[in-house]
């Protein structure tokens, strides 16, 4: 997609100038929602939702469901371990970092 290939040229630019990126994400690119699996999954869930304020229980199992199209194997234990407070998220995991997040 353009979007990629202008963030590795920016990149790119930047190296060159002597000033590269520590890192560089790029976030689905050229994904065409409408073909994804998580599109014929999603209006699934939607259609055996209720209109009650509260998500019916096959709307949560629904939700749920969607969790191994954005993660893998490793997903769920690093889940745990940041809930359980046996790890920082990785965005913080220096105390300069810590601290910088106010906590």
């Amino acid at each position: 997609s353009f979007g990629g290939i202008l963030a590795l040229s920016v990149a790119l630019e930047l190296a060159r100038s002597g000033r590269p990126l520590a890192g560089l994400g790029l976030i689905n690119p050229a994904t065409c929602y409408l073909e994804s699996d998580l599109a014929l999954k999603a209006m699934a869930i939607i259609a055996k939702s209720d209109s009650s304020i509260l998500p019916s229980v096959t709307y949560v199992q629904g939700v749920l469901s969607l969790l191994p199209l954005f993660g893998d194997r490793h997903m769920l234990p690093q889940i745990l371990q940041l809930v359980g407070g046996a790890k920082l998220p990785e965005v913080i995991d220096t105390p300069a970092r810590e601290a910088y997040m106010g906590r």
